[in-house]
This record gives structure tokens, C-alpha cells and sequence, in this order.
């Protein structure tokens, strides 16, 4: 039979004729969407494309209203929804097979010398996480309720890869949500390191993670060795509540030690040692 439909491209909704074929009850068969790589019966590849990204970067209804002002593609905030679920049903079931292909096409730099790898994990609220319910019940069972009730954990890794003079050359960002443990995360920036190593065996490995027990677990026992490094951000900020306690919460003496030692910490070099040594000596003067 003979039957319109309209699909979404880059350049708007078309609406075209194509044939459909059928074998008794079987589903219908469009060759024209088979032959085109049409998604969902609705996205051409290119806008499907365009789509996704933008929908990594922000929620479906801001998207919907960011192509609202283009002016271009008009999909409905729910087709923009749906549109990354479908492309996780077909990357799950696949995704070593995918990861493979995609870390072997990643080439480490030329002029690179150093990798640092890292992970971290957020906890976001989900829409089925019961938040409410699970307090009342911890409450009910006189337990105290331990971080966010409700929320999952969204979590991310990098690997990147820097010059002699440390300038980072580039980098790569895996990111999954939500996960228990971060262990996808994990086993994927572990093959991504193993790639990388493969093709520049010299390099020199540093390993970048706040304090979570968690992540240096992973970190120190399943990387292959190198140097591990509280980042700066976490440890400016337990600096921070070292001279907090020693000079009084947001005095004006704790936040002037902060300043200063903050700087050595990050600019000279040998600041590690220098902020140590102020510390010890503050702890010593009790």
C-alpha cells in the first residue's frame, strides 16, 4: 500500500509517500525508512544526531524550546525523550562491542607523556526512587537515614593526556547513570587506560579523585601503577577547615591563611611540602 508520513531532518518535518509491504500479520516494512537508516520511524540519522547530543547537554523541554527559536526541527519534548532510550536499547546489549571499536579509534597524542585518569560520582534524585517513602520506613524502623534518600548515583571518568610542559592535549569523558558502585564506569576506564597503554606503553600514569574511599579503592588496586593525587579543589578545601579549626570558622585570620597557603599549594613548587609544614607546625601550637 501506498501511505504518507512525516519525518524529522535538519532542515524541518517532511512529509513523504513511501510504500509499505507486508507478509500476513507480520509487521509493515518500509524499504524507503530501511534504506534512509530512519530511527524511531521519525529521526533521520543527522537529526538524530543533533538531537541526542543536544539532549546530553540539557533537559528535553529546553531542547524543545532551543529548536522552537532555530526554527529548523520542531520534534515534540516527548519524541526528544524517547529518543536517547531508544539509543540505549541498542547500545546495552552491545556496549563492550561498541566501547572496543570507539577506544581503539581514540589515538593518544603524539607529544603526550602523561595520562591522568579520574572518576567521580554525584547523587541525583530519580523519579522512581521513593524518596518519601523510604524515609517514613527508615523512620518507622528507628534507623537514621544516611545521605540522599530517593537518589542514585550518576557518575563520570575522564582519561587525559598532557605535554612535557603539562598542558593538557586532550582528553576523554565516559559518564553513566545511574550506577550503584560506579562499576560499568570503572570496568570502561580501565579498558580506555589498557588502550591507551597498548599504544604508548611509556607513559607515565597519575591518578586524580577526591577522597572517597570508593574511588581509590578502584584507583590503587585495579590501575596498573603511577602516581595518585588528591585534586586540587578537594584539597584547597580541607585546607580550608584545617585553619578553620585552628583560627575560628570564617575568621578573618582562617581566611587569610587560606588565601595565602592556598596559592603556595597550587603555584609553587614546592607547595605540598610548605603547606605540611604549616600545618604540623599549627597543630604542634595546639
Amino acid at each position: 500500500m501506498r501511505s504518507s508520513e512525516t519525518y524529522q531532518t535538519v532542515a524541518g518535518s517532511i512529509k513523504v509517500p513511501r510504500t509499505l509491504y507486508r507478509s500476513g500479520q507480520d509487521r509493515c516494512i518500509a524499504p524507503l525508512e530501511l534504506r534512509a537508516g530512519i530511527i524511531e520511524g521519525y529521526w533521520t540519522p543527522r537529526a538524530a544526531k543533533q538531537a541526542v547530543w543536544m539532549v546530553a547537554q540539557m533537559p528535553p523541554g529546553d531542547v524543545k524550546n532551543l529548536l522552537d527559536l532555530m526554527g529548523n526541527m520542531s520534534p515534540s519534548e516527548s519524541s526528544l525523550a524517547r529518543l536517547p532510550k531508544k539509543f540505549n536499547d541498542q547500545w546495552e546489549p552491545n556496549r563492550e562491542a561498541f566501547e572496543g571499536i570507539l577506544w581503539e579509534s581514540i589515538k593518544v597524542p603524539e607529544k603526550a607523556v602523561t595520562a591522568a585518569a579520574s572518576l567521580d560520582g554525584v547523587m541525583l534524585p530519580v523519579k522512581d526512587g521513593k524518596r518519601k517513602e523510604k524515609r517514613e520506613q527508615n523512620k518507622s524502623d528507628g534507623k537514621r537515614t544516611r545521605g540522599p534518600a530517593g537518589c542514585r548515583e550518576a557518575s563520570c571518568g575522564t582519561l587525559s593526556f598532557y605535554d612535557a610542559q603539562g598542558e593538557r592535549l586532550s582528553t576523554v569523558r565516559i559518564g553513566r547513570m545511574p550506577e550503584s558502585k560506579k562499576v560499568t564506569l570503572k570496568n570502561s576506564l580501565s579498558e580506555l587506560l589498557d588502550e591507551a597503554l597498548r599504544q604508548k606503553p611509556d607513559l607515565t600514569l597519575v591518578k586524580v579523585a577526591d577522597g572517597a574511599k570508593d574511588n581509590w579503592t578502584f584507583l590503587t588496586n585495579e590501575l596498573p601503577e603511577g602516581h595518585e593525587v588528591v585534586d586540587f579543589y578537594h584539597a584547597a578545601e580541607h585546607l580550608k577547615k584545617a585553619f578553620d579549626l585552628s583560627y575560628g570558622e570564617n575568621s578573618a585570620k582562617s581566611k587569610e591563611k587560606f588565601t595565602t597557603y592556598r596559592h603556595i599549594l597550587k603555584e609553587e613548587s614546592e607547595g605540598v611540602e610548605r603547606v605540611i609544614k604549616a600545618l604540623a607546625y599549627q597543630y604542634k601550637q595546639g
